[in-house]
């Protein structure tokens, strides 16, 4: 969970940037990076850290940031060689995910993808309750920043001023899975084609993440629900 904006950053870096989350309540809000480099710290101050700007309803399926000012404390994680975005399309649900303030509500998360004539990709993101009811659902889109790969792009949504980063760094070898994260290394998300990931296929996941700097024991696990 996010620090509260009332919560003491100690040793922050003094180095403000603006985060464009996309969420079930989406927020922009200037914030510090903590000393240690592994989450923002919400602050009080004469810069303006906590003026908060209330956007429209979203939903957090692996939509992740956009980050303007000092740049990243680490480098960006690598992400996978090439990505057959005809494959890439369809549905996925969220397995895990590291905790974000504004899936409280969400127990459940799917992501829709489906392939565009002009190439982008139309995205339908949904969150369910514990009792299987609607949290929110939003469409929006994405197009491919790094052709080479097609394992960076961005996903846009009406109302929300600026794009957010949606990195490929991990891919099963029949598109049975995937991992999503951001070049921050602020967000990740663990997909699958499935509602459950055999274990032996999570640990492989979960080991490969190590090796890309990620803590493993940050991850929120999704659980299925029953639709009415």
């Amino acid at each position: 969970m996010l620090p509260d904006s009332a919560g003491d950053c100690g040793n922050a870096l003094r180095c403000p940037f603006h985060l464009a989350t996309k969420s079930g309540i989406g927020f922009f809000r200037a914030f510090d990076i903590s000393s240690d480099g592994k989450f923002p710290c919400f602050c009080n101050g004469d810069e303006g850290d906590s003026i908060m700007f209330r956007t429209l309803l979203l939903i957090p399926v692996p939509i992740v940031t956009l980050v303007i000012g000092c740049g990243a404390l680490y480098p960006p994680p690598d992400v996978v060689e090439v990505v057959d975005l005809t494959r890439y399309a369809g549905k996925w649900y969220e397995i895990a995910r590291y905790p974000t303030f504004f899936q409280a509500a969400c127990v459940s998360s799917t992501a829709e993808y489906t392939a565009r004539a002009d190439g982008t990709i139309g995205v339908l993101n949904t969150c369910l309750a514990a009792d299987g009811s609607l949290v929110s659902t939003i469409e929006g889109s994405a197009r491919v920043m790094d052709p080479t790969t097609n394992a960076k792009l961005v996903v846009t949504f009406p109302g929300v001023p600026f794009p957010g980063d949606y990195w490929i760094i991990d891919l099963g070898p029949d598109y049975e899975y995937a991992v999503v994260s951001d070049p921050l290394r602020l967000t990740l998300f663990i997909l699958s084609r499935t509602p459950a990931l055999e274990q032996a296929t999570l640990d492989g996941i979960l080991s490969r993440l190590v090796g890309q700097g990620y803590d493993p024991a940050r991850l929120v696990y999704d659980r299925p629900v029953a639709v009415p």
